[in-house]
């Protein structure tokens, strides 16, 4: 069973070659986000993924009252946002910045024109984001169990 505190994977920047690095870098922002900042807001339907370099991010859930909940806390080396960059649809939970935090951000015009341009490179991404999907979603299909009626 898996225990109650749950790693969210890395993108695993560091598997990545310095020209593939360069070629993310042609397409991506550095950003800052101060402490309590919003990062972007459940619902809200702004397609980009961002990577954490520095700080801690919260991502917030709203429950069936309308109150937030916290899901889990990424610090750096973590990606949030992919979702709604991979399907279009709107944030499932909110970011916060905890503590202010530096963030790599990939809007999706940009991750689009790095696909056209870059399809290998496009690829190999796309793979490492859909690895770190599926072992998101493991992870809560694993939490899920204990909470399902015997």
């Amino acid at each position: 069973m898996l225990s109650r505190e749950h790693r969210f994977s890395s993108l695993r920047l560091d598997e990545l070659s310095g020209a593939e690095l360069d070629k993310l870098a042609r397409f991506a922002r550095v950003c800052r986000a101060k402490a309590g900042s919003v990062v972007f807001e459940e619902g809200a339907r702004d397609p980009y993924l961002c990577l954490i370099v520095d700080g801690e991010i919260e991502l917030r859930k709203e429950d069936g009252s309308g109150a937030a909940r916290m899901l889990t806390t990424l610090g750096p080396g973590k990606l949030l946002g992919e979702m709604a960059l991979l399907d279009g649809e709107p944030r499932s939970a909110s970011a916060v910045a905890v503590k202010g935090a530096t963030l790599v951000i990939v809007t999706q015009a940009d991750f689009d024109r790095l696909l056209e341009e870059f399809p290998g490179f496009g690829m190999k991404f796309l793979r490492r984001l859909a690895r770190l999907v599926s072992e998101r979603l493991r992870d809560t299909a694993g939490r899920l169990v204990d909470h399902l009626p015997a």
